[in-house]
């Protein structure tokens, strides 16, 4: 792409309207997964194994 191209993109995506934020739902399994992923891999991690399943 050129760089005109470029620009033309990148002033289109700053008109669009902002999504609002949203949060994950609390029982979401893939916010379980990342959370027990992020458990496991933490070195500093005192977390109880219960929260490991």
């Amino acid at each position: 792409m050129t760089e005109p191209d470029l620009r033309a993109i990148s002033v289109y995506l700053r008109q669009l309207p902002m999504a609002p934020p949203r949060s994950p739902a609390a029982g979401d399994p893939a916010m379980h997964a990342g959370a027990v992923t992020f458990i496991r891999n933490s070195r500093c991690s005192q977390a109880p194994a219960a929260t490991l399943r």
